[in-house]
C-alpha cells in the first residue's frame, strides 16, 4: 500500500510543474478596457521558444519603463491590471507571459523559464533607453532574481520582489501542507525540487537597488520569505511590509501606489541605505532605517 502510494505522489508531481506552474490562455481583458495605448510584442527565448508580451504606453511622455515578471498562475492579460495605474501615472509596462502561458510556446519548466525571463529583459534593454525598472510578484520574483543574479546589468534603477518565497523546496512543502490528501507526502518536495534556483542564494548577488513588498495578511507565502530576502539582498534596500494586505495584492491600495511613485522618484539612494517601512494602517506609517 504504502509503495503503490509513494509512485502515486512520484507521478503526480514529478517535474515539479503540477506544484509550481498554473498556466491557461483565457483573455481575462485587454489594455482596451482602460483605454491604454499597448503593443503585441513577440520575441524569443535563447532556445528559440516564441514568447508574447504586452508594451503599455502612457497618454504623456514617458517617465520610465517598468518590466514586470508576473505569478504562477492564469497569463499576463489577468496581471496587467494590478499595474495600469502605473502607466496612468506616465510609466510604460512591458510584462510578458513565460513558455507555456497565454500565447507563449513551449511547456513551462523552471531553468527555462528563468531564460524567458532572461530574454524579456534584453528585449526591454535593447528596445527603451529611458530609466528601466523590473518586478518580480510571486514566482516571478524567483524568476527574476535567478535571472538579475546571472546577468548582472547597472541599468536598473530599481528591482521589485513582492510576496515571493526565500527558499522552493519549503515552498513545495508548503503547498503540500495544505491539503489533507498531500499532508503525509511534504517530504516529496525535498525529491522533486531543487534549491539551485533559490532566491535566499541569489539576492546577495544582485548589485540593483531592491524593495521588497509582502501582506502580513498573505495565506499563500508567509511575510517571513520576504523578510529573509531583505536580510540577505545587499544593500540598498527597503522592505515594506503592508499589514492590510494580502498575496501581491499590496500595491492595489492606493497609499502604496502613492508612495512607490515618490519611492521611484527618489532612486538614487545612498549605498549603504538600509529601511524597514510597516503599514500599521493606511493613516500611520513607521519607517526605521537600518544602518
Amino acid at each position: 500500500m504504502y509503495k503503490t502510494l509513494f509512485l502515486f505522489v512520484l507521478i503526480i508531481f514529478s517535474g515539479c510543474s503540477n506544484m509550481v506552474f498554473h498556466p491557461d490562455s483565457h483573455v481575462y481583458r485587454t489594455p482596451d478596457k482602460y483605454e491604454l495605448l499597448y503593443q503585441d510584442i513577440d520575441f524569443t527565448s535563447s532556445d528559440g521558444t516564441m514568447l508574447h508580451g504586452w508594451w503599455l504606453k502612457p497618454q504623456t511622455d514617458s517617465k520610465g519603463l517598468m518590466v514586470v515578471v508576473h505569478g504562477n498562475a492564469q497569463n499576463l492579460s489577468a496581471h496587467f491590471v494590478s499595474w495600469v495605474w502605473l502607466v496612468e501615472a506616465g510609466y510604460e509596462l512591458f510584462i510578458f507571459d513565460y513558455r507555456g502561458y497565454g500565447k507563449s510556446e513551449g511547456e513551462e519548466e523552471l531553468d527555462k523559464v528563468i531564460e524567458d525571463t532572461t530574454a524579456a529583459l534584453h528585449y526591454a534593454r535593447e528596445h527603451y533607453e529611458g530609466d528601466l525598472y523590473v518586478s518580480g510578484q510571486s514566482l516571478g520574483g524567483v524568476l527574476l532574481t535567478n535571472a538579475l543574479a546571472r546577468e548582472p546589468y547597472p541599468r536598473y534603477k530599481l528591482a521589485i520582489i513582492d510576496s515571493c518565497y526565500s527558499d522552493l523546496e519549503e515552498m513545495g512543502k508548503d503547498v503540500l501542507s495544505r491539503s489533507f490528501i498531500t499532508w503525509p507526502f511534504q517530504w516529496v518536495s525535498y525529491l522533486v525540487l531543487t534549491d539551485e534556483y533559490n532566491p535566499i542564494d541569489r539576492v546577495g548577488k544582485i548589485d540593483v537597488p531592491m524593495l521588497f513588498i509582502a501582506g502580513s495578511k498573505d495565506a499563500i507565502i508567509p511575510p517571513n520569505n520576504s523578510w529573509q530576502l531583505f536580510d540577505a539582498a545587499s544593500r540598498p534596500k527597503e522592505f515594506w511590509l503592508v499589514n492590510t494586505a494580502g498575496h501581491t495584492n499590496a500595491m492595489n491600495n492606493p497609499t502604496i501606489q502613492r508612495d512607490l511613485l515618490e519611492y521611484l522618484k527618489a532612486i538614487p539612494v545612498e549605498p549603504d541605505y538600509s529601511a524597514l517601512k510597516i503599514y500599521d494602517n493606511l493613516d500611520k506609517i513607521t519607517k526605521k532605517n537600518r544602518h
